[in-house]
């Protein structure tokens, strides 16, 4: 859910999801497999395992976790995003961003907070914040919090029995450690372009931004990894290791001395994967609708301070998503726009503010170039972002300057278990060239629904001052030049507010609120929302398109 400065009303690190009919299906080690799953785990969405127990999370709901032991539930941990687990002992990383249970490492430091990423080897605990720097903590008798030294814009970490990875912005990964049976964890020197690592025992597994797997270290029944592609998730654990596909198809190799390689024939659907040492999990549910939003963008007046224009977007799903971002101002002079913004800035921030990355004016380059081809943008960055609420701020870069900018976010990825799920966009709506104008492509074969949402009047519920608010917005969508719905006054519709309620999106004033708001199934294809004022009224408002399961 996004307030009127595109942020998330929820947890500013990751996003809440589900999955239609889901189930938790475990092969491999039986003092494991055969302890009947928990009869109360409804609507599993992750799980994590080790040697001797296992552990669920529900969409919604406490945790919990059973094996050689019997079934318990987590006491007080409704919240849990992730659980890092090694020999029995659990790490709880929260919606919140802090560390919820720390077992047998009892004392979680003081502070630590802002975080994005966990892992857990034998005896200490990773944690990644969302500045990009890393800290750990050891065994009970050694508890006391240390920053990784030398390590720097860190975007995802992992942790192995004895050694640990951690992947940069950059794309490299860097190791530190030992196997379990003593060697080198360092990985090959040519690594590059990761955005996802896993660690077992004795090897390490990484996954590239374009799906493909790259191995190092030791274990039986190594794979001939080059022929495995569209991969979205990997999971490793002792001497084996998951891989798990776009098209929700689950792979294993490695160990195979419980059959914690064997993935079961018609698994199903598969969207979450885990490793443990002797077992494998996955969390398998509905195939989702191939109809996905490939394409964003916004159009509005854009200047320095309170005049930055914010466009929120949130992935949902598992993995990462690689992305093209571009922020325009110039570019728009040949599509007849004469008041752009002269020198656009782009930043991108994560729900917490906490900054991404930056551009103010891009180097051609041949990859860029083929990018835009790829994904049917005009000719004028791309980066791979994991799932969570984030925002694009266009700028100007010379204090004082303003004019019309145009942020575009494209999915420069195939289909797969991410998805863009939502937009918004808060900006001064004027105008002519000024109006909002908010763009999205859908794919597929299939239709999609949306929920859109023109919003004046109720953002003063969130203490803008009202006379600079848009008081009469108008809301029209468009396809191919021709108008496809309109809506001036959304009336306190109950079905509207159903579906308020389903995306997670703040309730509008009652029915007198002179917001607008449309409710389409569409068919693939381009379309357009554009947000003006009654009698070419100005003000502050906000536009929102959300997907609906």
């Amino acid at each position: 859910m996004q307030d009127s400065n595109g942020q998330s009303h929820g947890s500013p690190y990751f996003v809440r999801w589900s999955v239609r009919n889901s189930q938790l299906v475990l092969w491999g080690r039986e003092s494991l497999v055969q302890v009947s799953i928990p009869d109360d785990l409804v609507d599993p969405i992750a799980v994590a395992m080790d040697t001797y127990s296992v552990v669920a999370l529900p969409a919604e709901g406490a945790s919990r976790r059973w094996g050689v032991q019997p079934p318990s539930i987590l006491p007080d941990l409704t919240n849990v995003y992730k659980v890092a687990k090694q020999q029995d002992s659990d790490t709880m990383l929260l919606y919140d961003g802090t560390i919820g249970r720390c077992r047998w490492i009892d004392q979680v430091p003081v502070g630590l907070n802002n975080l994005v990423d966990i892992g857990r080897a034998r005896s200490y605990v990773l944690a990644l914040r969302s500045d990009g720097r890393m800290f750990a903590w050891g065994n009970p008798d050694s508890p006391v919090l240390m920053e990784m030294p030398n390590l720097s814009d860190v975007v995802a970490i992992a942790a192995g029995d004895k050694h640990a990875l951690a992947v940069r912005r950059d794309g490299t990964v860097t190791a530190w450690g030992t196997l379990y049976s003593g060697g080198d964890p360092t990985p090959p020197e040519d690594l590059d372009q990761v955005v996802a690592v896993s660690a077992g025992a004795d090897h390490s597994l990484a996954l590239r931004a374009d799906g493909r797997l790259i191995y190092w270290g030791a274990y039986a029944g190594q794979p001939d990894l080059s022929a495995i592609d569209e991969v979205v998730a990997i999971a490793s654990s002792g001497s084996h290791s998951l891989a798990l596909r776009s098209d929700g198809s689950v792979l294993a190799w490695g160990s195979n001395n419980d059959g914690e390689i064997n993935v079961p024939e018609n698994l199903g659907y598969a969207v979450s994967i885990a490793a443990g040492n002797t077992a494998s999990a996955a969390i398998i549910g509905d195939a989702p609708s191939n109809a996905r939003l490939t394409n964003l963008s916004v159009r509005s007046h854009a200047g320095d301070g309170d005049q930055t224009l914010v466009v929120g977007f949130v992935i949902a799903g598992t993995g990462t998503k690689h992305m093209l971002m571009r922020g325009i101002g110039p570019g728009l002079e040949s599509y007849n726009v004469a008041s752009f913004l002269s020198d656009p800035k782009l930043e991108l921030y994560r729900g917490d503010q906490s900054l991404v990355e930056s551009n103010s004016r891009w180097v051609q380059s041949s990859d860029l170039v083929d990018l835009f081809n790829a994904v049917g943008a005009f000719p004028l960055t791309a980066d791979s972002l994991p799932t969570g609420p984030f925002s694009a701020h266009v700028k100007a870069a010379n204090p004082g300057t303003s004019g019309i900018a145009l942020v575009e976010l494209y999915d420069a990825a195939e289909p797969g278990a991410t998805s863009l799920t939502n937009l918004s966009a808060r900006t001064e709506v004027g105008t002519g060239d000024g109006v909002l104008v908010a763009g999205f492509v859908i794919e597929g074969d299939t239709p999609q629904t949306l929920l859109i949402r023109a919003i004046g009047p109720s953002l003063a519920n969130f203490g803008l001052n009202p006379d600079s608010l848009l008081a009469d917005p108008r809301l029209a969508l468009q396809s191919n030049g021709n108008q496809v719905a309109f809506n001036d006054d959304w009336e306190g519709d109950t079905d509207l507010s159903d579906a308020f309620a389903l995306v997670g999106a703040f309730e509008l004033d009652s029915t007198a609120s002179k917001d607008a708001v449309l409710m389409m199934s569409l068919q693939p294809g381009a379309y357009t929302a554009v947000m003006s004022g009654a009698d070419e009224e100005t003000g502050v408002a906000l536009i929102e398109i959300y997907t609906l399961p």
